[in-house]
C-alpha cells in the first residue's frame, strides 16, 4: 500500500539494536556488510566480543506518549478519533497499552539477538528485518542452520511457510498464517521452540539468560521485583510482545489524505485509491482501512507453493474440511516492501 516514513526511523533504532544484541549478549562477532540501503547482516564467524555494561531507554518510542506513571501510551489518531465505528479512519482496538519503556528497549535487543536460538545463530530478526518490511524477502523462510538474512540467506532449514510482516501486528486479533496464536506472547513462544526454526528449549534458553551477567542486569532493571528471582521463557516473550507492539505504521500518504491533507495523493494515486474501494473490484471488502485487512481468515484459492505442497491450512488445526486452505488476511501497509506475497 505504501512505503512509510515510519520504515526510516525504525530501521535506524534496529541497526542499532541488532548490532548491539550480535556483538555484545550473544558473544559473537559482527562484521557488517551491506545486503539493502543502510541495513547490515551478519557473518557466520565464531564469538569473539562481550560487554559488561548497558543502559535500557527510558524514552518512549515515536508515536508514543510517556504519561505520569512513566509508561508509554498509543497516540496515533486511529486510536483517540471519535469515529469509531466506520469510515475511512475507524478506529483501531489494542490489547495492551501503557508499556514500560525499558520493557520495550529489552524486547528490541532481544528480538536481535540470536542468543535465544538452540545454535545462537539466529534472532527474530532473521525472519522479521527492517529491511524486508519486517519480513525476510522469501517465499519459504529458512530457520536453524543457515547464514544470512533475506533471500541470501543459505544452509538451513525451510520453513513450509513465508514470513508474515509483523508491522501492525499490536491491532491483529490472529497471529500466524493460520490464526493459531492469539496474542503476541504466544506467537513469540511459537518460532523460539519450532525445531526447523529457532530450535531451543525451554530449559535451554533460561539458562543462557539467567547465566548472562548482562541479560540478568537488564530484566531485573526492566521487570524488578516482577521477576519473582528467575527469568522465564514468558518473561522473555512479554518482553519482545511489549517491543513488537510498538511497531506502528501509520504515517503514510494514505494516512495524511484521510486525516485532512488532501494534496497527499497525486493524481494516479487517487485514481487507484478510488478503483481499489470501488464496486468494481472490492478489494476493500477484504482489505478495508486502516489496518487494510479485515483480521479474518479466508479461502481464496490461492495455490501451493510448489516447493512446498498440500498446505492445508486452518484445517490442519481443526479438522474441518470446510476451512482447507483458509489463511489469515494479510494486511496491505507496507506491502511494497514485503513481496513475494501470500502464505
Amino acid at each position: 500500500m505504501e512505503k512509510v516514513n515510519t520504515l526510516k526511523i525504525f530501521t535506524k533504532q534496529f541497526i542499532s539494536g541488532f548490532c548491539f544484541a550480535l556483538l555484545y549478549l550473544s558473544l559473537s562477532s559482527c562484521k557488517e556488510k551491506s545486503i539493502s540501503d543502510n541495513i547490515t547482516s551478519r557473518d557466520c564467524s565464531p564469538p569473539s566480543v562481550k560487554i559488561t555494561a548497558v543502559t535500557l531507554k527510558s524514552e518512549c518510542p515515536a508515536g508514543f506518549l510517556k504519561k505520569g506513571d512513566g509508561n508509554c501510551y498509543y497516540n496515533f489518531s486511529y486510536l483517540t478519533s471519535d469515529e469509531k465505528y466506520s469510515g475511512l479512519r475507524k478506529k483501531v482496538k489494542i490489547s495492551k497499552d501503557g508499556l514500560s519503556p525499558k520493557k520495550i528497549d529489552l524486547g528490541r535487543i532481544l528480538f536481535f539477538d540470536p542468543i535465544l536460538s538452540g545454535d545462537n545463530s539466529l534472532s527474530c530478526a532473521h525472519c522479521h528485518h527492517p529491511a524486508f518490511g519486517m519480513s525476510d524477502g522469501r517465499d519459504l523462510s529458512m530457520g536453524t542452520g543457515g547464514c544470512g538474512f533475506g533471500p541470501e540467506r543459505t544452509g538451513g532449514k525451510v520453513v513450509p511457510r513465508s514470513s508474515p510482516s509483523i508491522w501492525n501486528v499490536a491491532f491483529y486479533d490472529l497471529l500466524f498464517w493460520d490464526g493459531r496464536a492469539a496474542t503476541l506472547e504466544d506467537q513469540a513462544l511459537g518460532p523460539l521452540f519450532s525445531p526447523i526454526e529457532m530450535n531451543a528449549k525451554k530449559e535451554d534458553v533460561e539458562k543462557k539468560i539467567n547465566s548472562n551477567t548482562v541479560y540478568v542486569k537488564l530484566f531485573s532493571e526492566a521487570f524488578g521485583k516482577n521477576l519473582n528471582g528467575k527469568i522465564t521463557v514468558q518473561i522473555i516473550a512479554e518482553a519482545i510482545a511489549d517491543f513488537e507492539r510498538t511497531l506502528v505504521s501509520f504515517d503514510s500518504k494514505y494516512d495524511k489524505y484521510v486525516w485532512g491533507d488532501t494534496k497527499a495523493f497525486n493524481e494516479e494515486e487517487l485514481k487507484g485509491f478510488n478503483v481499489y474501494r470501488s464496486f468494481l473490484t472490492r478489494c476493500s471488502e477484504c482489505h478495508p482501512p486502516p489496518l487494510f485487512t479485515t483480521n479474518q481468515t479466508a479461502i481464496i484459492g490461492a495455490p501451493d507453493n510448489q516447493k512446498m505442497k498440500n498446505d492445508l491450512g486452518r484445517e490442519n488445526l481443526t479438522g474441518q474440511r470446510a476451512l482447507r486452505g483458509d489463511f489469515k488476511i494479510p494486511g496491505l501497509r507496507n506491502i511494497s516492501e514485503t513481496s513475494p506475497y501470500m502464505h
